[in-house]
């Protein structure tokens, strides 16, 4: 790994698990579930799922014209989980129910010291008269995001 704080932290592991199963080495892995925060509308929170997972990945790309996504399996899992049209050109994915659509700004590969990954997204919600807001969304360890939301939380209240 090229990340430079892997190394020091690679040094805090006492234990590793392999998946006899072949589901690390045969790029098989998948999004199972989304688990919810409580009270916010259904509609609302499968629609803010939905801009974290095609708009918060990795993936690239490839081929002769670059039309065939590859990377993380797990953030094709979820892109694929949303059901949006993706555009490798354009970076951007439209969304099959209200035409929202979001444009992948950047994106922050996977950091193993603060345990997430997190992409800057344009997101223009059809919905809302087709406005445009900035979306800064993260993917990773539960506790690191959980860390983050409460955060947010405190500085509203």
């Amino acid at each position: 790994n090229s990340e430079a704080g892997a190394l020091l932290e690679s040094s805090k592991v006492d234990t590793i698990v392999f998946d006899k199963t072949g589901t690390l080495t045969a790029d098989t892995q998948a999004l199972t579930t989304i688990a919810y925060p409580p009270n916010v509308d259904t509609r609302i929170r499968r629609f803010r799922s939905n801009i974290v997972l095609a708009g918060g990945h990795t993936l690239v790309g490839m081929g002769e014209y670059e039309t065939n996504l590859v990377g993380d399996p797990v953030d094709l899992s979820g892109l694929h989980h949303t059901h949006w049209k993706y555009d490798v050109h354009e970076k951007s994915a439209t969304s099959r129910e209200n035409n929202a659509k979001l444009w992948q700004l950047r994106s922050f590969p996977f950091d193993p010291v603060k345990k997430m990954s997190s992409a800057l997204v344009l997101v223009q919600n059809n919905e809302d008269d087709g406005a445009f807001q900035l979306w800064v969304v993260a993917k990773g360890s539960p506790s690191k995001i959980r860390d983050l939301v409460q955060f947010e939380s405190e500085e509203k209240g």
